[in-house]
């Protein structure tokens, strides 16, 4: 039986055995029988993730290049090439489906594979021949999935936390510069589906301002672990097959190329075996999309999806909003929620006898107020004015007005 491959085709191996793959393409055999295996979503990696892992091989291959472990052509063909994925040239040969066997490995061997036969094709050689520079050997040389993969997430998601935190201070400034202009904007408030007591405008966006701060600062705090990394822990966090500098120098290459702050675990067997870290920055930006009326369901398109949409809901929405003043004064002055502050002069009873009058006979707390005889006319215009209640009186004062009052 003939071994020959079919036109448009090459034979790769692996130790299942022979396979034919597309001629043209820049990922191997364990690719294309991940690619057969797992045919779930038909979603792929995100292009950060990919970008990432390619950092994480670049910058290993310099580390394995100054410490004499991988020939110094060899490593920078692997340097060069890794380099060209950082650059999105090559995402289109990321075929491996999101849901796969575990802990990322047909992923992590679709870099390989994809690195290894541009690094080859930059030396002279043939997809697929691996005779210069292969997968395993030389391009995963001293890492496992078990340290690269949750290297790669965690940088990954700093990466695209870079592009959020622009976002979200921007959106935070909108809401604070409508507080300002918004301030003297009186408004009825909205509490259990009805109106509540005035609130200005104002006061409302600059709460959502301090919101989106505060849900910042979550984040920026939840994000720390994400620095540590356990990249040089090998297969199980112990560092086999690694020289002892490898470690420190390979993570110092990595924050030099991806511009983040980066350091080894304290402990390698944590940074590979706990995803803490990672659940820790998910339950943040959990609470930013509960915040915004978001959900969020996958750290890694989260972070993208959220990013897009706070820039156009702030360039589309909050930066151009105006107020109608006249209709939101009407509204705070005409809603039966203005009884509540009767309660501590007249008492509550009272207080809810006119709100019934006012709900059946549309007559305004203040009209009622006036009309009962409870109140004389500059208390009316003090005690029921909807700015006054948007700031605390002093104590002193308004207990002596109630005072007063009782006293008639």
């Amino acid at each position: 039986m003939s071994t020959a491959p079919s036109i448009g085709t090459r034979l790769e191996k692996d130790s299942i055995g022979p396979k034919e793959i597309p001629a043209h393409v820049y990922y191997g055999v364990q690719t294309a029988r991940a690619v057969e295996n797992y045919p779930i979503s038909g979603m792929r990696a995100h292009a950060t993730l990919i970008r990432a892992i390619a950092m994480i091989k670049r910058a290993s291959a310099e580390a394995n290049k100054e410490l004499g472990l991988v020939d110094a052509k060899v490593a920078d063909a692997i340097i060069a090439a890794a380099q060209e994925v950082i650059d999105g040239k090559w995402d289109r040969e990321f075929v491996v489906d999101v849901f796969q066997a575990g802990a990322g490995v047909s992923f992590h061997m679709n870099s390989n594979e994809v690195i290894a036969n541009r690094a080859e094709e930059i030396l002279g050689g043939r997809l697929g021949e691996y005779k210069r520079v292969h997968p395993n050997d030389h391009v995963n040389y001293g890492q496992s999935t078990n340290d690269v993969f949750p290297t790669a997430m965690r940088l990954a998601t700093l990466i695209e936390l870079e592009k959020l935190y622009p976002v979200l201070d921007a959106i935070a400034g909108s809401f604070d510069k409508k507080g300002k202009e918004f301030w003297e904007v009186m408004k009825s408030g909205r509490t259990h589906m009805q109106d509540a007591v005035p609130i200005r405008l104002g006061q409302e966006f600059a709460a959502y301002g301090l919101t989106i701060r505060k849900a910042t600062a979550n984040i920026r705090s939840n994000s720390e672990d994400l620095h540590e990394l356990g990249l040089g822990g090998s297969a199980v966090g112990t560092g086999i097959n690694t020289h002892p500098d490898y470690r420190g120098l390979a993570i110092a290459k990595l924050m030099r190329i991806s511009g983040q702050k980066l350091m080894p675990a304290v402990d390698m067997r944590w940074a590979m075996q706990s995803n803490a870290p990672m659940a820790e920055i998910s339950a943040a930006l959990r609470n930013l999309a509960l915040e915004i009326i978001r959900i969020s369901n996958d750290i890694l398109q989260s972070i993208t999806i959220m990013t897009n949409m706070l820039r156009q809901f702030d360039k589309f929405c909050i930066s151009g909003l105006t107020v109608n003043k006249e209709r939101c004064r009407f509204y705070a002055e005409s809603t039966v929620s203005l009884a509540t502050a009767l309660n501590p002069y007249i008492g509550y009873q009272k207080a809810a006898e006119i709100v019934k009058e006012s709900v059946a006979t549309g007559k305004s707390i203040i009209d009622i107020a006036r009309s009962r005889g409870l109140l004389k006319e500059d208390e009316i215009a003090k005690i029921l004015d909807p700015v006054n209640m948007t700031e605390p009186q002093r104590p002193l004062e308004a207990a002596k007005q109630r005072e007063a009052i009782k006293a008639r």
